[in-house]
């Protein structure tokens, strides 16, 4: 199976070499804009996408989901992914525990066999897109969210975070205006972060280049898409959620044109209007959270666009993590350690997989977008579709005459046969009916509970409302695996289509299931 994310032709510095690479490591030549870059072609990566192969975040259009890397290299060993060959990223951004190649999930970050204490990534904060996600209560002494609001002593710290651009990025000054408007404007941290990423591009080389040789030039979120491209969704609520979404996204734009400290002190003329919306895709598909400390008062949450750590794809189960290094000089991607696996169950991780708690050189490295998304939201926001994604469901009504009907231990036994036999998408659906199955505490017997198979007629009626849930769909899902993909020019329309295939597979799994019992 394989899997794309919002990760297309990736950049990197020379420092992303594999282990082999790194005895012999090649001249490094710093362009004008103090970016490391190394002469070699651009690789413009022609994916093919077949139907067949899905979990993927569609990048095959050569405008789409762009990251240009650099580095001059020989092919690794066929066990591990050769490393890209072309990288471009800020001068600073380090790569010591990992390397970017093309792997089976498209481009993206690999281990290069480094110990768990090396970081994967590691990228100066003086070289970051940064804004807090609070700002200073609007009344100055009080208001209605006085327990998050931005304290005095913090404002003084993004001040002092943006004055290190002078050093990392080789800015001039930093007006005074655009660090009221950051701290100050009662507006979301993704638009704050927008119009940062927005000056950055304007105001800084480095950033100009970024922009120009690394990020996206445009992106497949589905908020973003037009109507034609929606209906491909064959999802009326789905359609419905990417629409309220654009409106809100505009309103907000709107009311961002009105506010004082964007439009009357001039934040506005520093920033090219047209980017704002390119920008704010930026901060939907880029921003990762972190912390800035203020000596005394401990940390505040801020959100960063971090180039280097941006480059690592989506999985539900992540095997890495990340933050602001201890010493708060750095953001780093890191292992997921042992001794934060406590922190990961309080924001919902699951725990890593067994075969990846151990550095191993070619291992792709994976942070987790969101814990608890499913297809619907991948898509709306970040542009791509997770085929086995964990977190879709099975439509309630395919579930429903099976609850607290259907025998705990003959579901949980089905469930079991179908993983041994390797069918672990139909193991997943006939889950969903385990949850809500009949159980009773040890000892005390049960009438349903005690039964030896799920009764016939609550087997047909879920089957029957299965039947039901496909037959809504214009198209079958044999339909849908005729699809070119390559004949399809708009990238948005695949992830439309690829939404949609993902699910009736996920029907079709379930029919499995419900054939075992």
């Amino acid at each position: 199976q394989t899997t794309m994310h919002r990760n297309g032709i990736v950049s990197t510095s020379a420092a992303a070499l594999s282990p082999k690479q790194k005895q012999q490591p090649p001249p490094r030549a710093s362009s004008p804009s103090g970016f490391l870059h190394h002469h070699h072609h651009h690789l413009h990566q022609q994916q093919q996408l077949h139907p067949h192969t899905f979990r993927f975040h569609f990048l095959s259009h050569h405008h789409q989901h762009k990251r240009a890397v650099s580095s001059s290299v020989v092919k690794g060993a066929r066990s591990s992914p050769p490393p890209s060959e072309h990288v471009i990223v800020p001068a600073g951004v380090e790569f010591p525990g990992s390397y970017l190649a093309t792997g089976k999930f498209g481009r993206g970050l690999f281990s290069n066999g480094s110990s768990q204490d090396v970081p994967l990534t590691s990228t100066p904060l003086n070289v970051c897109a940064c804004v807090p996600e609070d700002v200073l209560s609007s009344s100055g002494g009080g208001g209605a969210n006085m327990s998050s609001a931005l304290t005095q002593p913090q404002q003084d710290r993004v001040r002092e975070f943006y004055t290190e651009w002078m050093n990392g990025l080789g800015i001039p000054s930093i007006p005074e205006t655009l660090v009221k408007f950051v701290t100050e404007c009662q507006m979301p941290k993704d638009m704050r972060i927008a119009v940062v990423v927005a000056w950055l591009t304007k105001n800084s080389e480095e950033w100009k280049t970024y922009k120009r040789e690394t990020l996206p030039k445009s992106y497949d979120s589905l908020y973003l898409a037009n109507e034609k491209e929606l209906e491909e969704l064959q999802d009326v609520s789905v359609m419905n959620m990417a629409k309220g979404s654009a409106k809100m996204y505009e309103a907000q734009l709107e009311q961002l044109l009105k506010e004082p400290l964007f439009n009357k002190e001039g934040v506005k003329d520093m920033i090219d209007l047209e980017d704002l919306r390119w920008a704010r895709s930026v901060a939907h598909t880029r921003a990762m959270s972190g912390k800035l400390n203020v000596a005394g008062e401990g940390s505040f949450p801020c959100a960063f666009v971090v180039p280097g750590a941006d480059l690592t794809n989506h999985r539900t189960v992540p095997n890495s993590i990340y933050g602001v290094s201890e010493d708060g000089l750095r953001y780093e991607l890191k292992w997921r350690a042992k001794n934060s696996l406590e922190e990961d169950k309080k924001e919902g991780l699951p725990p890593p997989l067994e075969e990846e708690k151990e550095p191993k050189e070619g291992l792709e490295m994976f942070i987790c977008y969101g814990a608890r998304h499913p297809n619907a939201l991948l898509a709306l926001h970040y542009g791509f579709v997770d085929d086995t994604n964990p977190n879709d469901r099975i439509p309630m009504e395919c579930v429903m005459p099976g609850m607290r009907k259907a025998p705990f231990k003959v579901v949980k036994k089905a469930v079991q046969e179908l993983k041994e036999k390797g069918d672990d998408r139909a193991a997943w659906a006939g889950s969903q009916l385990l949850a809500v199955s009949k159980r009773s505490p040890e000892g005390v017997p049960d009438e349903i509970a005690d039964q030896e198979k799920v009764h016939p007629e609550i087997v047909q009626q879920m089957k029957k409302a299965t039947v039901a849930a496909l037959s809504q769909f214009p198209t079958t899902l044999e339909d849908d695996e005729k699809i070119v993909f390559d004949e399809i020019e708009s990238s948005r329309m695949q992830v439309a289509i690829s939404y949609r295939i993902a699910q009736k597979r996920h029907l079709h799994a379930y029919q499995r299931f419900l054939d075992t019992l």
